[in-house]
């Protein structure tokens, strides 16, 4: 009896530390690096100064569509230069929006709320200042960035949406990694993505790995088969930090072509 009470008090101790520190778990931010303007990348700041955000900016061509992307838990602001000259060489703006607590913004507090609040400012900035309207939106996420951009799109915003690794919701794979505690009653920040895109009636692309360990590719098939209009790009051997690496140039055509809505 005394060694079942010790292993549920250990039990009990453990859980109770999960949610303590679920949020650090959940958005493990990496160390900030800076972030600065250069050539055709510019770093803007929106939104008031007590909650301001931040994103790197490339335009369009005269007439072009901007992708707005949402990047990974691990990553921040200053690793997506690469994709932003990508879709720069095709003429494709792209604004990548940064989340409260990463990067330029590290010393935000970070939730679901505060993330879709970014968001939001940051699409009000896209319209507001930079005048690019709702037609030529694409929005983008990658992994946890799924989340974000899934949220604006069952908003109503974007005409195009691009996901990247996304997973059904934030319990469901927090429930595969720990099965033996409650997560699904304990985790504060949800992204119920799978909720969302039976709301979601825009075409969707989304391109995940076939062995992703971290959020397995049945996330990514449950959600193809539940958007209203959606396509599922399957990158065989590609895991979650290597999907793009993987997927290589035929991925990109793809998300390009998608982007400026011209063959699929």
């Amino acid at each position: 009896m005394q060694i079942v009470l010790i292993i549920v008090g250990a039990w009990v101790v453990v859980v109770l530390s999960l949610f303590v520190l679920q949020r650090k778990m959940v958005f493990p931010a990496p160390p900030p690096l800076p972030v600065a303007s250069s050539g055709a990348l510019e770093l803007v700041r929106f939104g008031p100064e007590s909650a301001q955000g931040a994103a790197l900016w490339v335009a369009p061509a005269e007439g072009g569509p901007v992708v707005v992307h949402f990047h990974g838990n691990a990553e921040q602001l200053a690793g997506q230069a690469e994709l932003a000259a990508l879709y720069g060489r095709r003429g494709i703006g792209f604004l990548a929006v940064e989340f409260p607590g990463y990067g330029p913004l590290a010393e935000q507090e970070t939730s679901e709320q505060a993330i879709v609040d970014h968001a939001t400012a940051a699409i009000r900035y896209l319209r507001e200042e930079l005048k690019i309207p709702r037609e030529r939106t694409v929005l983008q996420g990658r992994s946890l960035g799924s989340g974000a951009a899934c949220a604006l799109a069952a908003a109503g915003e974007g005409a195009r949406l691009v996901l990247l690794s996304p997973f059904k919701s934030l319990p469901d794979v927090a429930a595969g990694h720990y099965p033996w505690v409650p997560v699904r009653l304990l985790l504060r920040d949800r992204f119920d993505n799978l909720t969302r895109a039976k709301r979601i009636d825009i075409p969707v692309v989304i391109v995940h790995g076939e062995i992703d360990g971290i959020v397995p590719y049945s996330h990514g098939k449950a959600l193809a088969e539940t958007f209203p209009e959606a396509e599922l790009v399957t990158i065989k051997g590609a895991g979650h930090n290597d999907l793009l690496a993987r997927g290589g140039q035929s991925v990109f055509a793809k998300m390009m072509s998608f982007a400026l809505g011209t063959v699929q």
